[in-house]
């Protein structure tokens, strides 16, 4: 942190000023991201494509709205603790979430007053956790307006699927699935809630094995 002070002594010539896609893997626990890496990591206020991996035990708090200009976020493998995060960008229109943790989650989580945009592409892949997230995207005061999803659910997690498509019945332009266990087909009642739901967009794509 020292050298990158005296480095580049003048912030708007520091590479992060100028950094418009960043990459955070294995974030430090939360006392190490307060004391030292978090001072550094906020010099990238310029960022609008915003991604982490592997945040088991990590603090995001640090990370709250590193950069207004965020429109594009990925979080692999991280806890629910995120949706502070995605709420502290204003701007935000693509999100991506990979193996959210639901532990810790609470029914009492205060949602923010305002919302992110959520007008791009949301990406699900949560291998049995689906219920949960979309409950936090449905709790948000400001709505969700993708203009395209794609997501993996099963057969128990189709309600929430469809709730989430309908919320969106006015901007979603398409609806990607992947349907598991791979190895079966879904029920034709499950098939027919989400293809009914979605049957006045102008696309509807679904992967079967």
């Amino acid at each position: 942190m020292k050298l990158w002070k005296k480095t580049f002594s003048d912030p708007e010539d520091s590479p992060a000023h100028h950094t418009r896609s960043l990459f955070v893997c294995g974030i430090p626990m939360a006392n190490v991201v307060e004391e030292g890496v978090g001072g550094w990591i906020r010099t990238f206020c310029n960022v609008v494509c915003l991604e982490f991996s592997h945040l088991d035990q990590a603090s995001l708090v640090p990370f709250y709205g590193l950069s207004p200009a965020v429109s594009s976020l990925r979080l692999d493998y991280a806890t629910a603790e995120v949706f502070d995060l995605i709420c502290s960008f204003p701007l935000l229109e693509d999100l991506t979430l990979v193996a959210l943790s639901p532990e810790g989650d609470a029914d009492g989580w205060n949602a923010p007053l305002m919302s992110p945009k959520l007008t791009g592409t949301l990406s699900l892949w949560m291998f049995g956790r689906t219920c949960f997230i979309v409950r936090r995207l449905l709790d948000l005061p400001g709505g969700v307006h993708f203009s395209k999803i794609d997501a993996m659910f099963s057969d128990h997690e189709a309600k929430s699927v469809t709730d989430l498509v309908s919320k969106c019945s006015d901007t979603l332009e398409k609806f990607s699935i992947i349907y598991y266990p791979l190895s079966a087909f879904p029920s034709v009642p499950v098939a027919g809630r989400y293809l009914t739901s979605a049957h006045r967009r102008r696309f509807v794509w679904g992967t079967f094995p």
